[in-house]
C-alpha cells in the first residue's frame, strides 16, 4: 500500500511526518537518536532463538518469540539487521521480508533526520512485498502497523478495513486450521488492540471501545506496550492461560480450559464422570462441570483422579465432589500436600485472592484421597478403562499419568513442565524429568493432554525424543559447571542451545523455555549455601544494598535515574528493574525512578508474555497491572 505525501524535500516537514512514526517507539526528533550502547548483560534467551531462527525451517513460534523479544528490549536496530541477514539468505520466504519492514520502520528513529522518511517508506515497501507473497501473517503484520500510524497519514480507514477481514471473517487464516488455538487468541488480542488504536485515530469512539473490550486491554499509561498473549492475570481472580472453553480430543471427552490456572478433564462413562483435577477454586471448578454439562453431558462425579497436590489441581474439589464420589491420587500424594501447605507464596496474581490463606501459617488444603497408587493400576468405570501410572515427575515426586488404553489418550498433568518443581518450591527432579519422559515413550500414547494449555500444544508426544535428548545435553553440561565451581549464572549464559534441534524445530521452544529453569534447580539441588565466587558467605538485605548503591552516587537521585535510563536503553531490564527498586529506597518517592521501574517491568512483561508465564504473573503483579480475559471468541467476531 503506498502512503501519500511522504516524499518531501523539507527537513521540517521530514521531522513532522516523522515524528509521528516515532510514536510506536516513544521518541521524538529533537531528541537524541544515536543507537542505544550495548547490554551489560549477555541474554542467552536471545542468543538462543537467534540461532535457532537461522537453521532450516524454523518454526513460527520461534520467530515470533525472537522479534517479542527484540521489541520487549528495544533492540529495533538489532532486529532489523537479523531479519535482513535472514532475508538475503532466503528471499523468497515473506515472513523474513516482513519483519525486516516491521523492524526497518521501528529503528528508523536511529537513521540522519534527513534520510528517515526514505527508510520508513522503503520499510513499508518491504510490507507490501511480502504481503503480495504471502497474504496471511505479513498482512496481519501490515495492518497492525498501519493501525498506529496517526491521522494526517489517513490510513486509518483502511487498517480497519484490514483488521476487520483478518479478525472476523470467514476466510481470514486466524481461523484456519493452521493456526493453533493459543497462537489464534494472542494474534486476535494484538490485532483487536490495534484495531482499537486505529478507531481512536479515525475518530471512531464507540469502535475503539468495543475493540479494547474484545482485546481485554488498555494503554494505561505511556509506554505500557501492546500484549499478544492470550493470558489474563490480576489480584481478584489470579492467573488464566486463555479464555473459557471446552475440548474435546476424542468423543467423551472433555477438557475445560481457562476455567481456572489449570485444566480440568471430564471423561464420559456410563455410571458416571471421572474428572481428572480439580483446579484451583471450588466456584470454578463447578462453573467448568455445568458448561461441560451444558454439551447434553449426564451423570454423577464418580471418581476424581489427581494427578498431583499442587494448589491448581486440587483446591477446586469440593466443587467437584458429590455424595458418593472417590479421589484417587499416587501414593506420595501426602508428601507432596506437606510441601505446598508450608510453601511461603509471596506473590497472590498466580491464583488471586480467592486463595489467600484464612490463618497464617494454617493449612491450605486438607485433601486425603480415599485411594494411593503405588504400582501401575488397571481400573475399569462405568465400560471405560484406564491405566494409572505413579511415576517421580519432574515438578513433584507425586506424579500420576492417567492412560486411556483404548484411544491413546494420556494424561500428564505437570509431569514435565518449564519448571522443575514451583520456581518458589524446594521440590522437583532433573532425573524425575528424563524418566518420566521415558515412561511416557514406551507407553505410546498418540496423544498427550497436560494440566495447561500451552503445554499441551507445544510439548506433543512427537517432540519428546529430540526434547529429552536436548535436556540431557544441557544437564551434562550444567554438571560440568558445578564441577569446576562455575555460579548458576555463568552456566546458565555459556549453556549450549544443543544442535540436535536443527532437525526438530518443533522442539525448539519447549527446549528454549525449560532451559533457564532446568539449570537453576539443578544446580540449587547439587550445591549448598555457599556459593562460588562467596555469594552466601555474607548476606546484605535490598535495603542495605540500596544505601551502599547510593553512597557511590553521592546520595544524588539524578545519578540514579541517569543509570537506570541508559540500563533500559542497553535492554538491561532485570538490571533496571533491580536498580530503580534500590533507587526507590534510597530516594522514596521518586516520580521518575519510579517510571523507570514500571518501565523496566513493562518490558519484561512483553519478553516473557509468551514463552514464561510464571515471570509475566510476577512482573504483572510488581507492576501492579493486570490484564482482562480476552473477550473475542469466534461467536463474537
Amino acid at each position: 500500500m503506498k502512503l501519500m505525501g511522504w516524499r518531501s524535500s523539507s527537513g521540517s516537514w521530514a521531522c513532522i511526518l516523522f515524528t509521528a512514526w516515532l510514536v510506536l517507539v516513544g521518541t521524538s526528533c529533537d531528541q537524541a537518536t544515536a543507537p542505544a550502547p550495548g547490554s551489560i548483560q549477555v541474554d542467552p534467551e536471545l542468543l538462543a532463538l537467534e540461532r535457532a531462527a537461522r537453521w532450516p525451517n524454523p518454526a513460527v513460534a520461534t520467530i515470533i518469540s525472537l522479534q517479542n523479544v527484540y521489541t520487549a528490549k528495544g533492540q529495533d536496530r538489532r532486529g532489523y539487521e537479523f531479519f535482513s541477514s535472514l532475508h538475503r539468505e532466503h528471499p523468497d520466504d515473506p515472513v523474513f521480508l516482513a519483519f525486516t519492514g516491521v523492524f526497518g520502520a521501528r529503528s528508523a528513529q536511529q537513521e540522519p533526520l534527513l534520510d528517515r522518511v526514505e527508510w520508513v517508506e522503503e520499510a513499508m515497501a518491504r510490507l507490501d512485498e511480502a504481503v503480495a507473497l504471502d497474504d496471511t501473517l505479513p498482512r496481519f503484520l501490515r495492518a497492525v502497523t498501519l493501525a498506529r500510524l496517526p491521522e494526517r497519514f489517513e490510513v486509518a480507514p483502511f487498517a480497519i478495513d484490514e483488521l476487520d477481514a483478518l479478525l472476523t471473517r470467514e476466510g481470514s487464516f486466524l481461523w484456519s486450521d493452521a493456526v493453533s488455538v493459543q497462537n489464534r487468541q494472542a494474534l486476535l488480542r494484538q490485532g483487536w488492540q490495534a484495531m482499537a488504536l486505529a478507531a481512536q485515530t479515525a475518530q471512531r469512539p464507540e469502535l475503539a471501545q468495543r475493540a479494547w473490550a474484545r482485546a481485554g486491554t488498555s494503554v494505561a499509561r505511556s509506554g505500557e506496550p501492546i500484549l499478544g498473549t492470550n493470558y489474563s492475570v490480576d489480584g481478584d481472580e489470579g492467573f488464566r492461560f486463555a479464555p473459557p472453553s471446552i475440548w474435546s480430543p476424542e468423543p467423551g471427552v472433555h477438557v475445560a480450559q481457562g476455567y481456572d490456572f489449570g485444566d480440568i478433564a471430564f471423561i464420559e462413562t456410563e455410571v458416571g464422570l471421572v474428572v481428572v483435577d480439580a483446579g484451583t477454586h471450588p466456584g470454578n471448578a463447578q462453573r467448568a462441570l455445568d458448561d461441560v454439562r451444558s454439551l447434553g453431558v449426564t451423570g454423577p462425579v464418580h471418581t476424581v483422579l489427581l494427578t498431583h497436590a499442587h494448589w491448581d489441581h486440587i483446591g477446586g474439589l469440593d466443587g467437584l465432589l458429590e455424595p458418593g464420589t472417590q479421589t484417587i491420587a499416587q501414593a506420595k500424594f501426602a508428601d507432596e500436600l506437606a510441601i505446598v501447605n508450608e510453601a511461603g507464596l509471596d506473590y497472590t496474581w498466580f491464583f488471586g485472592e480467592q486463595t489467600a490463606r484464612a490463618q497464617p501459617y494454617g493449612p491450605l488444603y486438607d485433601v486425603v484421597p480415599d485411594r494411593l497408587i503405588d504400582v501401575s493400576t488397571e481400573l475399569s468405570i462405568g465400560g471405560v478403562d484406564f491405566t494409572l501410572h505413579p511415576v517421580a515427575g519432574g515438578e513433584t515426586e507425586d506424579a500420576l499419568l492417567i492412560e486411556l488404553p483404548a484411544s491413546g489418550l494420556l494424561f500428564v498433568g505437570d509431569a514435565f513442565m518449564p519448571y522443575l518443581g514451583a520456581p518458589f518450591v524446594a521440590e522437583g527432579s532433573a532425573d524425575g524429568l528424563l524418566a518420566t519422559i521415558d515412561t511416557i515413550l514406551e507407553l505410546e500414547p498418540s496423544l498427550l493432554v497436560h494440566g495447561h494449555p500451552p503445554l499441551t500444544d507445544a510439548w506433543t508426544i512427537e517432540i519428546l525424543p529430540a526434547f529429552r535428548d536436548a535436556m540431557v545435553e544441557i544437564r551434562d553440561h550444567t554438571l560440568r559447571g558445578i564441577i569446576d565451581g562455575r555460579d548458576v549464572a555463568e552456566i546458565v549464559r555459556d549453556a549450549p542451545f544443543p544442535e540436535l534441534l536443527r532437525e526438530h524445530p518443533d522442539a525448539v521452544i519447549p527446549v528454549f523455555v525449560v532451559r533457564r529453569q532446568f539449570i537453576q534447580r539443578l544446580h540449587r539441588a547439587r550445591t549448598g549455601y555457599w556459593q562460588p565466587g562467596g555469594e552466601g558467605l555474607t548476606l546484605a538485605t535490598e535495603d542495605e544494598w540500596a544505601v551502599a548503591m547510593d553512597l557511590l552516587a553521592g546520595h544524588d537521585e539524578a545519578q540514579w535515574v541517569a543509570a537506570v535510563t541508559s540500563l533500559v536503553s542497553r535492554g538491561d531490564l532485570p538490571l533496571a528493574w533491580r536498580f530503580a527498586r534500590r533507587g526507590l529506597v534510597a530516594h522514596p518517592g521518586s516520580v521518575a525512578l519510579e517510571a523507570l521501574r514500571l518501565r523496566a517491568l513493562d518490558g519484561l512483561r512483553q519478553k516473557y508474555q509468551q514463552f514464561n508465564p510464571f515471570k509475566f504473573i510476577v512482573f504483572s503483579e510488581l507492576a501492579d497491572t493486570p490484564t482482562a480475559t480476552l473477550a473475542c471468541t469466534r461467536a463474537q467476531c
